[in-house]
């Protein structure tokens, strides 16, 4: 098998080539009898160096060239016998066969390295090495098991794409050569040419893929690429031979469509990478856009291979959208497949400030056992590594430095997220390669139908593999008649916890597009309030009105009783201003607050607010919501029907002579509150979510401050202008028991005087 690493892009282009740095994955399905995969290195090299070659890292076979240009081979080294060395702490063995002894599987990676003739000169990519790990894990899997092709073993070799044209293409040309005897050879006819490669899984890019596949496709070689999603590859006429495990970006596209209808968003403004993929998958959104009456309004493209600052300002200048990160601009923002989970975006500073961003992924599943696997893997490698010499860069050319020292404190290359959710497509594209042979070479479950002179012929392995059908961890593959399987995507967003991004699963689609509204967090450019803040709003400024209402209240009906029976009140007005009145504020706040409670619960949380909103804007206030509308009226009525009562209670009540009117106070204030509350209600009803917070607000304010002002600012006058008033004998009343003075009596007097 062979294996190339994906193909690197710049951060945050729209491109499935920008979705990391991702390799080629060129796959030799090498076929070994358990027997032949037994024997021991029949030369005399230092067993370091063999076991350092058994991990792929190099093969420095007889008559290629090192570093230097010079002719290397091994002592007594037969280039008809098989190297293998067998791991311990490995279930199979890692075989490495020269050229004549079945079929080899080679690879090209983008995981760069910085050695001394390395075409591309930069340091390794760890999403590339990770992806080379999951090919591993895979092929090390199938070997274990012995069910799917029982006595036969896969192997691979990888090689580096360093995202350039010129590159990928020599190891490709290799793969194309006879396996017999190694060259290329130009016949009229390719029915019995058994190429050096059975199958190649990769490249990642859509870009890659373009430069080998028609390549690849004249031999009809199988390959079958994780990320290439450019929907070109389904003509069958240009590209007989390509496969997926992702899907194309026609149903990506539609699928971007279904969601701009679901939300009803109607003008967007669209922005791709300067390159074939980008500029397709602008035009066909485009049109299906157009179809939908979806204004679009600004189309841009960034550059790929240039400088694309100048560019970027120009988009900047034209939609008011893009670099929002320094303007502090909020959005919503719809991510392709290409970039949705790129770590090289969530990690710029401030990505966070950007607004709600929402995305694609490919549908993948989680490979359970490859973190285990990897740690194992690690660990083993630097216990070898501590009884071993230092690798001789001049016999081992083109190594991988960083791969030399991992360890398992480099476990996160497998446990990244965008590694995690492209590693489902490599494992797939790899168990659809060994199930095709399966099917192929006749196997079951003890056995295969091979013997040494078995070919198998690249164009007999593609007409397998166009109608295998697999179960791959309990999800069953298919391709159709163009080569695509049939995965769906997840709909994500970005949730942020401090300065970590997490990406939350709010939707999928396959025939269809499922959204979980209830677990949307729409980003909002101001403070957000939390569920509890929003539920307890009302309750409380309602709850804390009514203690004051109910207190102005209890003096109003004590002044109605006082008035009204006088003879009666001398001797209960004691009682009437001590447990009653404490009675009655208690009786009033559990009624307000069982009518709070009833709000509370039957009213929409913040969260399943946000989950139920229509989103027709770009920048919106968020205000916590007010339903249901009866509970927020009974709240607000029960405190009016309080100030009612006190009004009603004292605008009729005799003014006491030379003591001070407290009856006048509570009618000021209980009527200020009636009227701004009655006012309050015709102007709410007719106005809109956000300034219906706003006028709550005033008119809360507003009233407290008429309460206030109503029953307080009378005696702040009289202490200030007056203050030979401010005495004991004026302020007491007639409710704290003190007799009425003789200016009272005579109004009483005087009818009785007439008669």
């Amino acid at each position: 098998m062979a294996f190339r690493s994906h193909d690197n892009k710049y951060v945050g282009e729209d491109s499935d080539s920008s979705r990391q740095q991702s390799s080629l994955a060129s796959i030799k399905l090498h076929l070994l009898m358990k027997a032949r995969c037994g024997l021991k290195p029949p030369y005399n090299q230092p067993s370091w160096l063999c076991r350092h070659i058994c991990l792929g890292q190099h093969l420095a076979l007889q008559g290629e060239p090192d570093v230097d240009g010079n002719v290397q081979s091994c002592p007594k080294l037969n280039r008809k016998d098989t190297v293998c060395v067998k791991w311990p702490w490995f279930t199979n063995r890692v075989c490495l066969p020269l050229p004549d002894t079945g079929a080899i599987l080679a690879s090209s990676s983008d995981a760069h390295h910085p050695s001394v003739r390395s075409p591309c000169g930069s340091l390794i990519n760890e999403y590339g090495l990770g992806l080379a790990l999951v090919m591993k894990y895979a092929v090390d899997e199938i070997n274990a098991n012995q069910m799917l092709l029982p006595g036969i073993k896969l192997g691979y070799e990888i090689s580096d794409t360093c995202r350039q044209s010129a590159v990928i293409v020599k190891p490709t040309i290799s793969f194309l050569t006879e396996k017999s005897s190694r060259v290329l050879s130009v016949d009229c006819n390719y029915t019995n040419y058994e190429t050096s490669v059975a199958a190649v899984i990769g490249p990642y890019s859509s870009e890659m893929v373009s430069v080998i596949g028609k390549l690849l496709g004249f031999f009809l070689i199988p390959q079958i690429s994780y990320g290439a999603t450019s929907d070109k590859f389904s003509d069958k006429l240009l590209y007989p031979s390509f496969f997926r495990t992702v899907p194309s970006d026609k149903r990506q596209v539609d699928v971007i469509a279904l969601l701009l209808r679901k939300f009803e968003w109607n003008w967007v403004a669209v922005v791709g990478s300067e390159e074939e993929y980008g500029q397709q998958g602008v035009q066909e959104f485009s049109k299906i856009a157009e179809n939908m009456s979806v204004c679009v309004a600004y189309q841009g493209f960034i550059p790929v291979y240039t400088d694309p600052e100048p560019v970027v300002k120009t988009i900047i200048n034209n939609i008011q959208l893009a670099n929002v990160i320094r303007r502090n601009m909020i959005g919503v923002w719809i991510g392709s497949t290409s970039w949705s989970v790129h770590n090289g975006l969530t990690s710029l500073p401030n990505i966070q400030k950007i607004g709600t961003v929402i995305g694609f992924t490919d549908k993948t599943q989680n490979l359970d056992l490859l973190t285990a696997y990897t740690k194992e893997l690690f660990t083993k490698m630097s216990e070898e590594r501590m009884k071993t010499p230092p690798l001789v860069p001049k016999i081992l050319d083109n190594i991988c430095p960083q791969c030399c020292n991992l360890s398992p404190a480099n476990i996160s290359i497998v446990t990244h997220t965008s590694v995690q959710r492209t590693a489902y497509g490599v494992y797939a594209a790899i168990y659809s390669v060994a199930q095709a042979l399966h099917n192929m070479l006749g196997c079951d479950s003890n056995s295969c139908m091979w013997r040494d002179t078995t070919k198998i012929y690249p164009w007999k392995l593609l007409e397998v593999l166009q109608n295998t059908a697999m179960d791959i961890n309990g999800t069953h593959l298919v391709f159709d008649k163009d080569g695509n399987p049939n995965i769906g995507y997840n709909l994500i967003e970005w949730v942020w916890k401090d300065s970590d991004v997490d990406f939350i699963n709010v939707g999928s689609y396959y025939d269809e597009l499922s959204i979980n509204m209830s677990l949307f967090k729409w980003h909002t450019a101001d403070a957000e309030p939390g569920d509890v803040v929003c539920r307890l709003q009302l309750p409380l400024t309602s709850i804390f009105q009514t203690v004051a209402l109910s207190i102005i209240t209890s003096i109003s009906l004590q002044i109605l009783y006082v008035t009204e029976f006088p003879e009666k009140a001398a001797s209960h007005l004691h009682i009437l201003r001590g447990p009653v009145s404490w009675l009655f504020m208690i009786a009033c706040c559990a009624v307000q607050t069982g009518f709070c409670g009833w709000f509370v619960r039957e009213g929409p949380s913040l969260s399943e607010h946000l989950a139920n909103m229509k989103i027709n804007f770009v920048r919106s206030f968020l205000s916590c919501p007010v339903s249901p509308l009866i509970g927020f009226a009974l709240m607000q009525g029960f405190n009016g029907v309080m100030a009612l009562i006190s009004f009603m209670c004292t605008f009729m009540a005799v003014k006491p002579l030379h003591q001070y009117n407290l009856a006048r106070d509570i009618v000021f204030s209980s009527l200020i509150y009636c009227v701004i509350w009655v006012t309050f209600i015709p102007i709410y009803i007719g106005l809109n979510e956000k300034t219906r917070s706003i006028v709550y607000i005033s008119f809360t304010l507003a009233s407290n401050l008429g309460l206030v002002a109503g029953y307080y600012f009378p005696k702040c006058y009289l202490l200030l202008r007056k203050p030979e008033l401010n005495t004991p004998e004026h302020f007491c009343t007639f409710l704290e028991g003190v007799p009425p003075t003789p200016s009272e009596e005579k109004p009483q007097t005087q009818p009785e005087a007439a008669q």
